[in-house]
């Protein structure tokens, strides 16, 4: 009896588990989940779109594509799908369309699960003659040095779109008797930076200026360090000097200048009556003036003198150089100074570039300058407009008239040492400015004390705390290619008679050691370097602060493209099976009748 009883709960058991099963089958293959999850799914479609419109397309990404609750989503109308399917078993003749339709769907939906999970989209760029081989990706990074930990670290977390606050522990730091901890505490997308300077026990002098008038406003830093000592503002120049600017001097005398990359002399020119005239500069290197034209003009290619009324007063010089056994024969002319020797249409040997100075014709450079010099007892300014100097003693918030365009400075601040800080400035979330940047605020906390900064994308931070230095670069996670991309020549095109960029390309040089291939490939805008599953792309360029040109390519891969097209093609092809399997059954039926 015991063991029928037993016979009787196993049997039951597996009664009660197949009802279960086939409850949860019937539920995944039910119209309604399908209606449910595709009304949901166009829903989710119809944020998306709306938070890119709103936003921007990484914020759309971050939000709604890339979320775990989209992927359950799209994994449950894959479930749906095949339990649809699998419910018509046995298939007949007549279901081929119907399966057909839904495995291209299935195939579809896996291409782009497979898409949302291994894609690669990211950028590269490269100046001529440098190579890549890491793409840089959107997913944000700190790369960490700390010092006494021994230790280089890079330290991801969590990509936001919008504006976050809270606490939140990215890493931890541990050695022998020390401990540290580095927490991320605020996070703004965009943001404007503002290097700054606060006061200091030791470091550079340092000074904020405000400039203005009627039309302009604006308020800057100058500090003693290589990078903030001039500063240009179209009408003047403001700069943190060593020692006072001395008023420029008329010439009184014409003269021959002479200029190489050795240095720069002057020859004095004399009378008519002491030529030739040789002026010995140094040894072995000498000027022979051979004849002066005080009123010289050109005639059928032959230098003459006089002055006839349809040409200006014109002065020139014949000269030769001597230096190191050779010698160069030259002729310059003090109104015309780019013909035909300073400017290289006369190629020189010896290296030298020439200028007729006449004190008739020379008129000293326009200069509006506000200059600031320490002194032992304090800051004085010097303001340069033109030949006059005007100076005095700097005193913070105290408003002293240029002289130029009716433009007044003042003093905000006034610091006899300074660090460098830098502030951030934060944008609307959705603010389009190229110049925005994201940024983080940061909290490294030991138990000897804390300190919170701010850091900005693409900045490095260092910090001297009492566990030691730390070093932090807030950048991009990086991915290798496998191969090496080499500009070779990067060339822009613009639209005729403009400079509106009509297309850019690249002639590059692919290396793939691992395989020992090499071959050139030029990419554009439409013709993409496709190699191992990438595909590298002409995106644009960028100019440098050294005037040189940066060739910026984009770089995706894709692993659930060939799963899209697939599954399109077969979801297609079911398609119109299913309605020739209709229309072939209609034509039957009639026939019957």
């Amino acid at each position: 009896m015991a063991a029928k009883s037993s016979e009787n709960k196993v049997g039951q058991s597996l009664f009660l588990n197949g009802q279960i099963a086939r409850a949860v089958f019937k539920f995944f293959a039910s119209l309604q989940l399908a209606i449910g999850t595709l009304s949901a799914l166009m829903i989710i479609l119809a944020v998306g779109t709306i938070v890119e419109s709103r936003f921007s397309a990484d914020a759309a990404r971050i939000l709604v594509y890339d979320t775990p609750w989209l992927t359950l989503i799209l994994i449950v109308l894959v479930l749906n799908l095949a339990c649809s399917a699998a419910d018509r078993l046995p298939w007949q003749k007549k279901h081929i369309g119907f399966v057909l339709t839904h495995l291209g769907i299935i195939i579809v939906l896996a291409g782009s699960l497979a898409t949302q999970e291994a894609a690669v989209d990211g950028q590269m760029s490269m100046t001529e003659g440098s190579s890549g081989k890491w793409v840089t990706l959107k997913e944000p990074m700190l790369y960490v040095y700390a010092q006494a930990f021994k230790e280089e670290r890079m330290v991801p977390f969590k990509e936001r779109a919008l504006r976050w606050k809270g606490r939140e522990k990215i890493a931890q730091f541990q050695t022998e008797g020390k401990e540290a901890q580095l927490f991320l505490t605020q996070f703004y997308p965009n943001v404007k930076t503002e290097a700054g300077w606060v006061a200091a026990e030791k470091g550079p002098g340092a000074i904020q200026v405000s400039l203005w008038n009627s039309f302009v406003n604006v308020k800057q830093w100058l500090a003693d360090v290589p990078a903030s000592r001039e500063l240009p503002l179209g009408p003047a120049v403001l700069k943190w000097a060593s020692q006072f600017a001395q008023p420029e001097k008329q010439p009184t005398q014409s003269a021959i200048e002479l200029k190489s990359a050795e240095g720069v002399w002057s020859v004095p020119l004399p009378a008519d009556s002491n030529l030739p005239f040789e002026h010995q500069i140094a040894d072995g290197f000498f000027v022979k003036i051979l004849s002066l034209y005080r009123h010289a003009y050109v005639e059928e290619n032959i230098l003459k003198e006089g002055l006839p009324p349809e040409h200006a007063d014109n002065p020139a010089a014949v000269f030769e150089i001597t230096k190191d056994g050779k010698t160069e024969r030259h002729t310059v002319f003090a109104q015309f100074p780019d013909f035909p020797t300073v400017h290289g249409k006369h190629e020189s040997e010896l290296g030298f570039q020439a200028v007729y100075i006449d004190p008739r014709f020379v008129q000293l450079a326009s200069k509006n300058e506000l200059r600031f010099v320490p002194q032992p007892d304090g800051l004085y300014y010097q303001i340069i407009n033109d030949d006059k100097l005007k100076q005095g003693k700097v005193e913070a918030g105290k408003e002293v008239q240029t002289g130029w365009m009716d433009l007044k400075f003042k003093a905000e601040q006034v610091l006899p040492h300074a660090a460098a800080d830098m502030k951030v400035l934060p944008l609307d979330d959705d603010d389009p400015s190229e110049a925005a940047v994201a940024a983080v605020s940061l909290k490294i906390q030991s138990p000897h004390g804390s300190q919170s900064f701010w850091l900005a994308e693409g900045l490095q931070k260092s910090l001297m705390l009492e566990d030691g230095l730390f070093e932090m670069v807030y950048g991009r996670r990086q991915l290798a290619l496998g191969f090496e991309v080499m500009l070779k020549d990067f060339r822009v095109k613009f639209d005729p008679g403009t400079e509106r960029p009509a297309a850019y390309e690249s002639d590059v040089v692919v290396k793939d050691f691992t395989r020992g291939t090499s071959f050139e490939k030029t990419i554009s805008m439409n013709q993409p370097l496709v190699y191992r599953g990438f595909h590298v792309y002409q995106a644009g360029y960028q100019q440098n602060p050294d005037g040189t040109e940066s060739s910026v390519f984009a770089v995706a891969r894709d692993p659930g493209i060939p799963l899209k097209y697939a599954g399109a093609a077969i979801m297609v092809f079911g398609i119109l099976l299913m309605f020739y399997t209709r229309a072939y059954s209609s034509r039957n039926e009639k026939g019957l009748k």
